[in-house]
């Protein structure tokens, strides 16, 4: 925007007469009126993009909130599902090695699953059952998946520390 200052003596000697420098003056205040009604129309709508402006940056400050708490939520979920995973897998093994097949088949029987029961143990199972040891608990059991998961998570953490920069 340039403003350009006016030439009073030169505007005054190019409209001579009386009635010349009437329509000059009233053109001229015509001109500024509409220089004023655009400026102020700007100014209004500025003034309206401005406060858009500040509520679309209100609500991607809350969705970014939202974001972080859902992120936080769903690390939370997700460890829960890897424990409730390897318990699973400990509580399976535990009744693959220690469930008694007669126990076994009893429920299996109630639940319609298998038909006939066997009446007698096989040698394996027998020789399994038979065992001194003691099933391991469960924190030894996960421990190797643990470790595992651990060094998962490091690297994840690495990675997006890394993206976040």
């Amino acid at each position: 925007m340039v403003y350009k200052s006016l030439d009073v003596i030169g505007f005054i000697n190019c409209n001579g007469g009386d009635a010349q420098l009437a329509k000059a003056l009233t053109d001229l205040d015509a001109y500024w009126k509409r220089i004023a009604l655009h400026a102020a129309q700007n100014a209004k709508e500025n003034k309206i993009l401005v406060k858009s402006n500040t509520d679309y940056q209100m609500v991607l400050m809350e969705a970014t909130e939202i974001q972080k708490e859902l992120e936080a939520g769903n690390v939370s979920l997700s460890r829960e599902n890897n424990r409730l995973v390897s318990e699973n897998r400990y509580l399976r093994k535990i009744l693959r090695t220690y469930l008694y097949p007669a126990i076994a088949e009893e429920i299996l029987v109630r639940e319609n699953a298998l038909q006939e029961a066997s009446e007698q143990a096989t040698d394996a199972a027998i020789s399994g059952m038979t065992e001194l040891d003691v099933p391991k608990s469960f924190q030894e059991s996960v421990a190797n998946d643990m470790a595992i998961q651990s060094e998962e998570e490091q690297l994840l953490a690495k990675m997006w520390g890394m993206i976040d920069g």
